[in-house]
């Protein structure tokens, strides 16, 4: 049974895809909902369609340690109890991918 959210997934991108009248298509994805749900919608659009797999992030370095996504949400979660400050959240501007919620849960 294909999941609910890929589903919704592929009726969005199929949606938007004929909304616009899309001669072709590409999609670029990464994850275990996005990577099936445009290829259904692709496939149920019958334009021709080019998925390339956006690939893995790689880990960024800090103070000697890996740090990875997970990472940005440990931090958030230490900022928020109070065991980590500012400069040190913010320092983590230097891991895999700016997370928006970062800047915006810290710079308001």
């Amino acid at each position: 049974m294909f999941p609910i959210s890929g589903d919704v997934i592929a009726d969005s991108f199929e949606t938007v895809c004929r909304g616009a009248s899309m001669d072709a298509v590409i999609c670029i994805g990464g994850c275990d909902k996005n990577m099936p749900g445009a290829m259904l919608g692709m496939a149920r659009l019958d334009i021709p369609g080019i998925f390339v797999y956006g690939g893995t992030i790689k880990p960024g370095h800090l103070d000697g340690k890996d740090l990875t996504v997970v990472s940005v949400f440990e931090a958030v979660g230490q900022f928020g109890a109070g065991t980590i400050d500012k400069n040190n959240l913010l320092k983590s501007k230097r891991m895999p991918a700016r997370i928006w919620f970062l800047r915006w849960n810290v710079h308001r």
